[in-house]
């Protein structure tokens, strides 16, 4: 969605790879934007469009003409501190200290739970858990939409500690077999 509205901002859209508005630098910049933000949240996407060129801090920033050349590093060190620091990005991690400063801050900025949330950046009480590897193994997977047969008799099998890749043509089923192996699709009969 945020490409589609970068886009319709364009005087004219033209990808070859090398135009300033969408190029491969410009691309990153704005996944590396969304991440800093916040991807899980509203207010995520929000913060960082505002770190985007033409938000308020590059508008900011517009005077010192002499750090131009050195926003991509700055911004490069910065997404690592964010993620390291608060992996959700920046508005989860500053939501949780408006939280801690009082209840009546943290009402006017509602949360969305991450089911899979365990670690909390601003908790010190919270200590390790350690996970025993298990191997993934699957055996005669198959998912049909209808007629169609997206994946047919598929056997896997994951090993803790190695490199696994998946490849394949478009529509040759790679993100088909992920989503039922994780649950998200429902696999049939072989």
């Amino acid at each position: 969605m945020g490409g589609v509205l970068y886009a319709f901002a364009q005087p004219t859209v033209v990808f070859n790879g090398t135009t300033d508005n969408f190029s491969v630098f410009a691309s990153i910049l704005i996944i590396a934007m969304t991440v800093a933000g916040g991807v899980g949240s509203v207010g995520g996407a929000l913060l960082g469009s505002l770190m985007l060129a033409g938000g308020i801090v590059s508008q900011l920033l517009s005077g010192w003409h002499s750090i131009n050349d050195y926003l991509p590093l700055i911004g490069g060190i910065g997404l690592v501190l964010v993620l390291m620091q608060g992996p959700d990005g920046l508005f989860e991690y500053n939501r949780l200290l408006l939280a801690r400063a009082g209840s009546k801050l943290a009402r006017f900025v509602p949360r969305v739970p991450w089911p899979h949330r365990v670690h909390d950046p601003l908790r010190s009480d919270e200590t390790a858990v350690t996970v025993t590897p298990a191997t993934l193994t699957v055996r005669g997977l198959s998912v049909s939409f209808g007629g169609i047969k997206a994946v047919q008799g598929v056997d896997l099998i994951i090993e803790p500690g190695k490199i696994h890749g998946l490849i394949g043509p478009n529509g040759a089923g790679k993100t088909t077999l992920i989503d039922a192996v994780t649950g998200f699709v429902k696999s049939s009969e072989a």
